[in-house]
């Protein structure tokens, strides 16, 4: 039995991961959400990608192409690209593990504040600099902004804008898993304070696995339940924000009397996860569906502490945190708002400006294609490390994930090359039964 249930464990991750990495771009509405203030070619913003987006399309494309920053082209604030690892991995001893790109989660977020600092430095005018990021790019945009207040930056200068934090309060990936493994340590809850006045919007949609994903010791089932989803959701359906209901908002400031920040926090809801991945890859579920999953299996509420019995159910890195003081131990951390030894070292960073300027709508790369670039070389990477590490039955377990996700890609390309031609036949048809039916 317990073989099965490993099996089906594989399946389901090589279904899902070929799901995320393959599917196809479905460009979202184009609105600016009301919670969002009105940019102008004085601010500028510095758009830091997120893992494995190299060039910054996939940013760009759930940011300023859905109208983030403004409907109104002409109106866009100028956008720089922040060029860093955007890697995803950990090390074991000596050991790098790979999961995408070269290089740990941790190393690629200094990397990548620094440079956003650099960027926000370099090019800052008569308006505010405002740090866009996503995901990974999420905790550097923060990162960085902080840095800029302790480097003299006003608060009045600095926006930050990001979406599925994993710092996000309670719910962020960052709050629930213990820092236990090096390069992909964990820092918690983010203290709005660290901000100052600096204006910070950070929004979450319900199901994401990074910024809304349950607490494993108050609700297993939930939780483990919308992993796979949650998976997709962040990586697939990033740029469908306006075709979401936002059903909850609130501030820092909310029951504050002092040293509160100036962070908005949104959440948004697009159905129920499960029916969200599977509408997205073309199966007609019902809304009813959504209804019924959801209360069958309750989803995760980002930003909400989960009880049992009404009372507050604290997360596994929370225990670590306890556990630690009553052993006089320091849980160990990363970001420069919780590690003094990083802050000192990113305050006093002499790193080069080396943004680029984003380059105008409909000249970037599809999502497909950056996902294609990113899964190659996760894959050449994670093989090295199998070799090096794996037994022969996890060897061959995750070539036959890979191989599974590499058809999956191929066949994809293959559809997209054949859209064209297919979309051209289908209006020559419908010209021809117009001319017989006048």
């Amino acid at each position: 039995m317990r073989h099965h249930a490993y099996r089906f464990a594989a399946a389901a991750v090589a279904a899902v991961t070929a799901l995320a990495l393959a599917a196809p771009a479905q460009a979202g509405a184009v609105a600016q959400p009301d919670w969002m203030p009105t940019l102008d070619n004085d601010d500028v913003v510095v758009s830091v990608p997120g893992t494995g987006d190299a060039g910054g399309a996939d940013q760009l494309g759930r940011s300023r192409d859905i109208g983030l920053f403004g409907t109104d082209p002409a109106n866009w604030p100028p956008v720089r690209i922040i060029d860093y690892p955007a890697a995803f991995g950990f090390t074991i001893g000596p050991v790098l593990i790979p999961i995408v790109g070269t290089g740990t989660f941790n190393g690629s977020t200094d990397i990548g504040s620094a440079k956003a600092v650099a960027a926000a430095e370099n090019h800052q005018g008569n308006g505010r600099v405002v740090l866009n990021g996503y995901s990974q790019s999420a905790p550097i945009a923060m990162n960085a902004a902080h840095l800029l207040r302790l480097r003299g930056t006003p608060d009045e200068k600095i926006m930050v804008v990001v979406g599925a934090d994993s710092r996000f309060p309670n719910t962020g990936v960052e709050n629930v898993l213990p820092s236990f493994l090096p390069g992909m340590l964990t820092n918690g809850d983010r203290d709005p304070a660290d901000l100052g006045d600096a204006e910070v919007y950070s929004y979450c949609v319900r199901g994401d696995a990074t910024c809304g994903v349950g607490n494993p010791l108050a609700d297993p089932l939930g939780t483990l339940f919308y992993l796979a989803p949650g998976f997709y959701l962040h990586a697939n359906m990033n740029d469908d924000l306006n075709d979401f209901t936002e059903v909850r908002r609130w501030s820092s400031k909310d029951g504050c009397l002092a040293n509160c920040g100036n962070t908005t926090y949104v959440v948004y809801d697009g159905g129920n996860p499960w029916a969200m991945m599977l509408r997205d890859n073309g199966v007609p579920v019902p809304r009813e569906v959504d209804y019924v999953i959801s209360i069958l299996v309750p989803v995760p509420e980002p930003g909400v502490r989960q009880k049992f019995a009404g009372v507050d159910v604290p997360t596994p890195r929370e225990l670590q945190e306890s556990a630690s003081k009553l052993l006089g131990l320091t849980v160990p951390t990363s970001d420069p708002d919780r590690n003094a030894k990083v802050r000192d070292r990113l305050v006093a960073d002499a790193t080069r400006d080396d943004s680029t300027p984003a380059p105008p709508r409909g000249q970037l790369r599809t999502a497909v294609t950056s996902a294609a670039n990113a899964f190659s070389t996760a894959r050449r990477d994670l093989k090295a490390a199998v070799r090096e590490l794996a037994p022969p039955k996890l060897r061959d377990g995750v070539a036959k994930i890979q191989n599974a996700v590499e058809q999956r890609l191929t066949d994809r390309r293959q559809q997209r090359a054949e859209r064209p031609r297919l979309v051209e036949r289908v209006k020559a048809t419908a010209s021809t039964q117009g001319e017989n039916n006048p």
